[in-house]
């Protein structure tokens, strides 16, 4: 994860990340690094560390839930060009104490919708996360309840910054494109919006979990009582992390 904005030269990029993604350190604290391209430093050394801190991530060398669920998340953005974002905040959401947070949802992406495209929200747990086990009422029920209320309360304005987010995109590829003519292409809904097709938002909120290394128990007991809320898509094959299009049953309106 890193924040990348350009400069006020054109060809001037700016990255800033936090040095635990950089170095693989558990320390605690905002110590942030910072580069610009174009000016000498020890830029290559670091974003070798960088990538190797990723791999041994991606290689199951992750020490906790939290790091193979974000592995996890990174593996489905490669296999679906029309993710837009991660980890979505939605600041000023208060919880259980009253005090106000800013809950992310883990994955924001496009789907064909009638003639143009619709903003669809995914979470993602882990099968042994128990927020998504139970036999009557998981407990990741209420955190889906949360998100699709506030979406449906800010719908013009999330719809309108993705609007945003896709001609972003589309601009940073072409200015990357002229140091790497190789760089894959966007998904076919980013240009689409981008170019000024409807989008629309469904704030059905959808369950993404990864069963690869469950034996079994979570497709036999605790996947029909998500489906009956929600879409719930269970991953037990890398080939299942083509995220589905469409939603399964119809979302439960909102009350106060």
């Amino acid at each position: 994860m890193a924040r990348v904005d350009f400069g006020q030269r054109p060809k001037c990029l700016k990255l800033t990340v936090h040095d635990k993604y950089v170095r693989g350190e558990q320390e605690q604290g905002q110590k942030m690094m910072r580069f610009v391209s174009g000016k000498p430093s020890d830029t290559p050394a670091i974003v070798a560390d960088w990538i190797a801190n990723a791999r041994a991530n991606a290689e199951g060398k992750a020490t906790r839930d939290g790091d193979r669920e974000k592995t996890f998340v990174d593996e489905v953005i490669s296999h679906n060009p029309n993710v837009i974002d991660v980890e979505m905040a939605m600041p000023g959401v208060l919880n259980d104490n009253g005090d106000l947070t800013a809950p992310r949802m883990d994955i924001v992406a496009l789907e064909p919708h009638g003639d143009g495209w619709q903003l669809v929200f995914w979470e993602a747990k882990l099968s042994r996360n128990d927020e998504a086990k139970s036999l009557t009422t998981p407990q990741v029920f209420r955190q889906l309840e949360k998100y699709r209320t506030w979406l449906r309360d800010h719908e013009a304005d999330v719809i309108a910054a993705y609007q945003q987010t896709c001609r972003i995109l589309v601009d940073f590829r072409e200015r990357t494109m002229k140091a790497n003519p190789g760089i894959g292409e966007l998904g076919s809904g980013i240009r689409a919006v981008a170019d000024g097709a409807v989008l629309a938002l469904d704030p059905t909120i959808r369950l993404l979990i990864d069963g690869r290394k469950d034996t079994g128990r979570f497709a036999d007991r605790h996947l029909a009582p998500l489906k009956e809320e929600t879409t719930a898509h269970l991953v037990q094959r890398d080939a299942d992390l083509t995220l589905p299009v469409g939603t399964t049953v119809a979302a439960a309106p909102v009350t106060d």
